[in-house]
C-alpha cells in the first residue's frame, strides 16, 4: 500500500493533532510504539496502516477511543480506563480494546469482501 494515501477520515491528520497536544514528536510516538521513526512518518503522510496494537498504545496515551484516532468515530471519547491503574488492570484493558479493535477488524474485510462481490456482479 506504499504510496497510496489512505482514506479514512484522516487518520493521519488526527495523529498529528494529537501528538502536537501532547508536545510529542515523531520519535517519540516512535518510541512509545517501538517502531522506527520512517514507520510513524508513514503513519504521518497517511501512506501506512496502524497495527491494533498500536491504535491502542496511542489511544490510551491520547485518551481518545481507538476508532476516534483511526477515523471511524467522530466523538472524541476517552478510552474507558480501570479505576485501580495496576498491571493486571491495564491488561485487562489492554485485551478488551485489542477484542474490540479486533472485531472492527473483521468485520471491515466482511465489508470489503461484500463490496468487491458487488463489484464483480456490475
Amino acid at each position: 500500500m506504499q504510496g497510496k494515501k489512505l482514506t479514512s477520515v484522516s487518520f493521519s491528520s488526527r495523529l498529528k493533532v494529537l501528538a502536537e497536544k501532547y508536545g510529542l514528536k515523531q520519535k517519540d510516538v516512535a518510541e512509545l510504539c517501538g517502531v522506527s521513526t520512517a514507520a510513524v512518518n508513514k503513519w504521518f503522510k497517511g501512506t501506512a496502516k496502524l497495527k491494533t496494537e498500536y491504535a491502542l498504545i496511542l489511544a490510551g496515551r491520547f485518551n481518545v477511543s481507538p476508532e476516534y484516532l483511526i477515523g471511524i468515530d467522530n466523538h472524541n471519547r476517552p478510552m474507558e480506563v480501570p479505576r485501580e491503574h495496576n498491571q493486571q488492570s491495564f491488561k485487562q484493558m489492554y485485551l478488551e480494546q485489542k477484542a474490540r479493535a479486533d472485531h472492527l477488524e473483521r468485520e471491515l474485510k466482511k465489508i470489503t469482501a461484500i463490496i468487491e462481490k458487488l463489484k464483480g456482479t456490475s
